[in-house]
């Protein structure tokens, strides 16, 4: 899959991660054959795909002051870039 090249960088993973999960529910909440195979498996899809961003969105940090590049606050969020919002030091 995608996510295993190691030339990509962080913050272009989450991104490309965030961005199909977006267009998997937006197609699984079109798709009309509720209860059928297809529904199911892309039922299964977001999830596995839900979880591996909830796992990318705490495993994200920077290196030398360890802050979190995603998750700010509780209600403050933003999108990662390759530079610490803190800090300044490149992360990736």
């Amino acid at each position: 899959m995608f996510m295993k090249d190691s030339s990509m960088k962080k913050s272009v993973k989450f991104k490309v991660a965030l961005l199909i999960q977006v267009l998997i529910t937006v197609f699984y909440k079109l798709i009309a054959l509720k209860g059928s195979t297809l529904h199911d498996i892309l039922f299964w899809a977001v999830m596995g795909l839900g979880i591996y961003i909830f796992y990318m969105v705490f495993g994200y940090f920077c290196h030398s002051c360890k802050k979190n590049q995603i998750m700010k606050g509780f209600f403050s969020y933003r999108l990662p870039s390759d530079t610490c919002w803190h800090c300044g030091e490149k992360i990736d």
